[in-house]
């Protein structure tokens, strides 16, 4: 069930008041759960995500590979600025997936 913007400041108000989360829900006739995530809500902003890589330049990554050969794709993905899937794709695309002994 949603509750109106108004109800729900009236709840947080009574909050701030002094009153207590179960005194609240009982005379609003609402769950105590209901109050305490209206209680934590925070804002969402519009650029809630990180921004990062989409694009690495392969013959970077090969550097790196050769600098760093025992490191995983995470410590990779550190170094470059992305996630460590973007990372294992590049690898692939670039035949370097697996450790070979030579």
């Amino acid at each position: 069930m949603t509750y109106s913007a108004d109800f729900r400041k009236l709840a947080l108000d009574k909050l701030t008041a002094g009153m207590k989360i179960k005194q609240v829900a009982v005379e609003m006739n609402i769950d105590v759960s209901t109050i305490y995530k209206w209680k934590n809500h925070q804002p969402v902003s519009k650029n809630k995500r990180k921004p990062f890589f989409h694009k690495i330049d392969p013959e970077l990554l090969k550097q790196d590979v050769e600098q760093y050969p025992d490191d995983y794709q995470s410590e990779s993905a550190a170094r470059f600025g992305c996630c460590q899937q973007r990372i294992g794709q590049m690898l692939k695309q670039l035949k370097l997936s697996r450790k070979k002994k030579r």
